[in-house]
C-alpha cells in the first residue's frame, strides 16, 4: 500500500579548463547537494556568465552550468524555467557534438524526466526513444567514443531505461515497465561485475520491480524481487531498511501468508522505534496495514488500536497524505462497524465522506485521465461500502440484532448528496480545459497553469516522502492558492474545468416544478439490490427511498435482464420487467404527489443495469406503456436539472451535419467487418430535406466525405446526425481501469473503416476521440446506429460510451440506441422526429411524438423503444 517514490540523481559533468567557471560551477553542485537551492541557481548563474565569456554560449561547459542551475529549480519547483534549461542545454550538445555522443542521451533523459513530472507523457516517451536512438548509434557512428566510454554510456542509458519504465507504469502498463527493468538487470551485472549489488541504480531497480510485479499481482516474482532487496539493505540505513520489511509484509499479506506478514510489520515498527522515521508516512502506513490486516481477520479491538495510532499521528501533522488518511478512517470506520459499535462508524464516516469531497473539489481537476481513473478505482470501495453502510443503519431492512438498533433518518439525503457530488465526475470538462488553456497561446496563462499544476504534484510527493518543513510546507500550499486565484479570475476555462460545484439535494428539490419528480438510482449490494433516491416539490424533511430487490431466484442484474432483454428482441409482451424495476419507484412517487396523481415528468439518473433499460418500453399491470404516462428525462446526474439549456430555435443558428453511407471501404476491392448501409444514406437526404424546408443551413457528408476529418473540423454545429455502423465490445476483464482502453470499446464507423492503412484516419470514431471535438454550440446529437447507448459500467459512473463522450464534449442533448435496431423503422422514426421538432420547437415532446408514430406501424417496442433522448 505504500508507494515508494525515488528520484535519480544525475548531475553532467564535463572536464573544463577555465578556473573561474570551474570553482562556479563545483559551488553551485555543492549547494545543490546541501539542499541550498536558491543559492545553487545564483552560483549557476555565475557560472553561465563566466563560461560565456570563457568558452561561449555554444560549449560544453555552459551546457553543464545549465543543466545544474535546472536541477535547482526543479527542487525549488520551478519546471517551466527547468524545462527550457533543460532543453537549451540538450541543444547545445547536438550543435557541439556532431556524432551521437553520451551528454546527448543524459540532457534527453532530464527532458524526459521533467515532461514526466508535468504529466506529458507523450513528450517524455519521445525524447525517452531519441536518447535510445543515440545510444544505438553511438556503436556505430562514433565507434572512438563507445570504445573509451563504454561504462559511461551504458550508465546513461540504465536511467533513460528506468525512466522508460516510469513512464509505462504511470500509463498503466505495468507489464511493459517490468520488461524494461528485466532488461537492464544483465547490464548492472555486466558494467560492474563485482560490485553490481553495491549500485544505488541497481537498488532501485530492484525495489521498483518489487513494486511493479506486487501491484501487477505477480506474486511469486514480487516476493523474490522483495527478499533480494532485503538482502541488499543489510547495513543500510533506517529509511531503507524499513522499506525493504513493509515489502516483504506486503508481498505475504498479498499471498495470505498473514502471518508472515505481521511479522515483517512488527519487525519494521521495531526498526523504526526510536528513529527519525518515527510518525513518518511509512511508520503510519504499516500501522494502517497492520489494522486493515486484523479487520480482514475479525480482529476488531487489534484493528481498532492500530488504525486510531496510524490515524492519531496523521492528524497531528501540518499536513495530511490525503489517500492514506482516507484509507486509514475508511478502515477505522470499518472496524467499529464490524464491532457493532454504528454510531462511531457513522461519526467516522461523515468525517471520511468530507474529506473524500473535499479532495474531488480541489484536487481532482489536475489529475490525468488515468490518474483519476485510478482515483475512482481506489474511492470506488469506499463509495459502495459507504453507502451499504448507510442503507444498515436505515431501518428498511433490519440489518442490525438488536433490539434497540442504532438508525440515521438522514441516510437517504446522505446517500443523494454522495450521487450528487460523485456520479459523473471522472469525464468532465478538464481534460478540455487544460487542453484549451495550452492551446490558447496566452504564455503567462500557460505558465501559471502549468507551474499550478505541478506544485499540486510536488505537494502530493512532499507529504508521501515527507521531505518539506512545515514553513516551505505552509509556503507552497500559499503558492497553490495564489495560482488557483489567479487562474479563476482569468481564465473561464479554468472555471469551468476546475470548479466542482456543492450541490445538496435540497437545491434540486426547490428546483423542480409541480408534477415533476427526480430520481437518483443507486446501485447497492453488488446489484442484488437498487435504492431510488426520490424528490419532489412535496418532499420536506429527507428524499423518499424505494426499494428494488432480486428475488432468492433471479437477479436484478441477470435474469431478470435477461427476461427484459428477451422480451424486446422477440417482440413479446412483458409486464414483469414493469414490476421488477419500476413498479416499486413509480408507487413512491404517486404516493408522494398531490391526490397520488401520476408525476407528469421524471428526471431519472441511472445505475448500473438500469442504463441499459428503456423505461418507456415498460408496460404497467394495465397494459400502458411508461411512454404514454408520463414524460421520463434521462440524465447523467439529477443536478443537471440546475443546468442553463441551450437557446431554443429561433435564437440560436440553425446548422445540421449530417453524415450518412459512409463509404467503409476506399478502396473498391477491399472489404472487412463493416457492410454498405444504403438506407443511411437516405436518411440523411430526408431530413435535409425537412431541415431545409424549415430554414435550417444543412450539410451532408456521404461516401468518403463521411469521415472523422469531416468531423472533427466542424465548426459550432446545432445538430450532428450520424447515421451508421455503431459498435460496442466487452471488456475482457472486469478489472481494467484504464480510460483509454475503457472508451475505444465504443464507437462509431466512418469512410474507410475497413481500410485504415489507406488513410490519415483510421476510420472509427472512438468515444475517447469524441470527448477532445468543440461540441459547445451544439445542442443535439443523434447516434442513429446500433448499441451507441452502451458502453462499460462502472457503479456510480454511469455508462464509459459514446453517451458520455458526447456529453463531456459539450453536446446538450443525445439520441442513442440501447440494441440493434432495423434500418427503415429508424429511418421513420428520424424523419418523423426532425418534423415534429423544427415545427414545434419541443424536442423531447417531438422525440416522444415520433415513437408513438412510429409505433401505429411498428408496435413491438423492439422497433420504436431502442432509442433514448438523454439531456436536460
Amino acid at each position: 500500500m505504500v508507494r515508494i517514490q525515488i528520484v535519480f540523481f544525475l548531475v553532467i559533468s564535463f572536464a573544463a579548463s577555465g578556473q573561474n567557471w570551474k570553482a562556479f560551477n563545483q559551488e553551485s553542485i555543492a549547494a545543490y547537494r546541501a539542499g541550498e537551492y536558491e543559492k545553487s541557481v545564483q552560483l549557476a548563474n555565475e557560472a553561465l556568465e563566466a563560461a560565456l565569456i570563457e568558452y561561449g554560449a555554444n560549449s560544453i561547459e555552459f551546457a553543464s552550468s545549465l543543466t545544474n542551475k535546472a536541477y535547482s529549480e526543479t527542487a525549488l519547483g520551478d519546471y517551466l524555467s527547468a524545462l527550457q534549461h533543460y532543453k537549451d542545454a540538450a541543444t547545445i550538445c547536438f550543435d557541439v557534438y556532431e556524432l551521437p555522443h553520451e551528454s546527448q542521451i543524459q540532457a534527453l533523459g532530464e527532458l524526459a524526466k521533467t515532461f514526466t513530472r508535468l504529466g506529458v507523457y507523450d513528450s517524455s516517451q519521445h525524447y525517452i526513444n531519441v536518447a535510445k536512438s543515440v545510444y544505438l548509434a553511438i556503436p556505430q557512428q562514433n565507434k572512438p567514443h563507445y570504445d573509451t566510454s563504454f561504462y559511461s554510456i551504458e550508465a546513461s542509458y540504465l536511467i533513460v531505461n528506468s525512466e522508460d519504465a516510469a513512464v509505462h507504469h504511470r500509463l498503466g502498463q505495468i507489464d511493459e515497465a517490468i520488461q524494461l527493468l528485466e532488461s537492464q538487470i544483465p547490464i548492472f551485472i555486466e558494467l560492474y561485475p563485482d560490485t553490481y549489488q553495491s549500485q544505488r541504480d541497481y537498488h532501485t531497480t530492484i525495489n521498483n520491480l518489487f513494486t511493479y510485479n506486487n501491484e501487477a499481482m505477480n506474486l511469486e516474482s514480487a516476493k523474490a524481487y522483495a527478499f533480494h532487496y532485503y538482502s541488499l539493505t543489510k547495513g543500510k540505513g533506517t529509511a531503507e531498511r524499513v522499506h525493504a520489511l513493509q515489502n516483504l509484509g506486503s508481498v505475504y499479506n498479498n499471498l495470505e501468508a498473514y502471518d508472515s506478514a505481521l511479522y515483517y510489520w512488527h519487525r519494521a515498527l521495531s526498526t523504526i522505534e526510536g528513529t527519525p522515521e518515527t510518525n513518518s508516512y511509512v511508520h503510519t502506513a504499516i500501522l494502517n496495514n497492520m489494522g486493515t490486516l486484523m479487520l480482514q481477520n475479525e480482529m476488531y479491538d487489534s484493528a481498532i488500536f492500530y488504525l486510531k495510532k496510524s490515524y492519531v499521528i496523521q492528524s497531528e501533522k501540518e499536513a495530511l497524505q490525503p489517500n492514506l488518511y482516507q484509507i486509514t478512517l475508511f478502515n477505522l470506520a470499518e472496524s467499529y462497524r464490524s464491532a457493532e459499535a454504528y454510531a462511531i462508524a457513522d461519526s467516522i464516516y461523515a468525517t471520511l465522506i468530507d474529506e473524500l469531497l473535499d479532495e474531488i473539489t480541489h484536487n481532482f481537476t489536475y489529475l490525468s485521465d488515468n490518474e483519476k481513473m485510478s482515483f475512482y478505482k481506489n474511492q470506488l470501495g469506499i463509495i459502495s461500502e459507504y453507502a451499504s453502510f448507510q442503507f444498515t443503519v436505515s431501518g428498511v431492512l433490519p440489518f442490525q440484532d438488536t433490539d434497540e438498533p442504532y438508525l440515521n433518518p438522514q441516510f437517504a439525503g446522505n446517500l443523494y448528496d454522495l450521487q450528487l457530488s460523485t456520479k459523473a465526475i471522472i469525464l468532465n470538462s478538464s481534460k478540455r480545459m487544460k487542453a484549451s488553456i495550452l492551446n490558447s497561446g496566452n504564455s503567462r496563462l500557460i505558465e501559471t497553469y502549468t507551474l499550478w499544476e505541478e506544485q499540486k504534484n510536488l505537494l502530493a510527493q512532499a507529504l508521501v516522502n515527507a521531505n518539506l518543513g512545515g514553513v516551505d510546507l505552509a509556503r507552497l500550499k500559499n503558492e497553490i492558492e495564489e495560482n488557483e486565484k489567479w487562474l479563476i479570475n482569468n481564465s473561464s476555462s479554468f472555471r469551468s474545468g476546475f470548479e466542482v460545484e456543492q450541490v445538496r439535494w435540497q437545491d434540486i428539490q426547490k428546483s423542480l416544478k409541480p408534477g415533476e419528480a427526480a430520481v437518483e438510482i443507486i446501485r447497492l449490494i453488488d446489484g442484488l439490490l437498487y435504492g431510488a433516491l426520490i424528490l419532489t416539490p412535496e418532499t420536506q424533511r429527507q428524499p423518499i427511498f424505494s426499494l428494488v430487490m432480486s428475488t432468492k431466484s433471479k437477479h436484478l442484474e441477470q435474469q431478470f435482464y435477461k427476461n427484459y432483454y428477451n422480451s424486446i428482441l422477440k417482440g413479446q409482451e412483458d409486464s414483469l420487467s414493469y414490476q421488477t424495476y419500476w413498479q416499486p419507484i413509480m408507487d413512491s412517487i404517486q404516493s408522494h404527489m398531490p391526490a397520488k396523481k401520476l408525476p407528469q415528468r421524471i428526471y431519472l439518473s441511472n445505475d448500473g443495469v438500469y442504463n441499459l433499460i428503456n423505461i418507456n418500453t415498460l408496460i404497467d399491470l394495465q397494459g400502458n406503456y411508461m411512454l404514454d404516462l408520463t414524460d421520463i428525462v434521462v440524465l447523467t446526474n439529477t443536478k443537471e436539472v440546475l443546468t442553463s439549456k441551450k437557446a431554443p430555435i429561433g435564437t440560436q443558428k440553425s446548422y445540421a451535419a449530417l453524415f450518412g453511407r459512409p463509404a467503409y471501404s476506399v478502396s473498391p476491392k477491399e472489404s472487412g467487418n463493416f457492410v454498405d448501409l444504403p438506407g443511411t444514406g437516405k436518411e440523411v437526404l430526408l431530413i435535409k430535406e425537412t431541415l431545409s424546408s424549415s430554414q435550417w443551413k444543412t450539410d451532408v457528408f456521404t461516401g468518403l466525405d463521411a469521415s472523422e476529418k469531416s468531423l472533427k473540423t466542424l465548426k459550432d454545429p446545432r445538430v450532428v446526425h450520424l447515421a451508421s455502423h455503431g459498435y460496442f465490445s466487452e471488456p475482457q476483464s472486469a478489472n481494467s481501469y484504464s480510460l483509454a482502453e475503457t472508451m475505444i470499446r465504443s464507437g462509431i464507423a466512418m469512410a474507410g473503416a475497413n481500410d485504415p492503412a489507406m488513410q490519415d484516419e483510421d476510420g472509427i470514431l472512438t468515444a475517447y476521440e469524441v470527448i477532445a471535438l468543440d461540441l459547445d454550440a451544439t445542442e443535439l446529437v443523434v447516434l442513429s446506429a446500433c448499441e451507441t447507448g452502451k458502453g462499460v459500467i462502472n457503479q456510480g459512473e454511469g455508462v464509459y460510451g459514446l453517451q458520455r463522450a458526447f456529453r463531456v464534449a459539450g453536446a446538450n442533448h443525445l439520441v442513442m440506441s440501447l440494441w440493434k435496431v432495423d434500418d427503415t423503422a429508424t429511418q421513420e422514426l428520424m424523419v418523423h422526429f426532425y418534423k415534429q421538432w423544427t415545427a414545434t420547437g419541443d424536442m423531447r415532446g417531438a422525440f416522444r411524438q415520433a415513437q408513438r408514430a412510429l409505433r401505429k406501424t411498428y408496435a413491438s417496442p423492439y422497433y420504436w423503444g431502442a432509442f433514448i433522448l438523454t439531456g436536460n
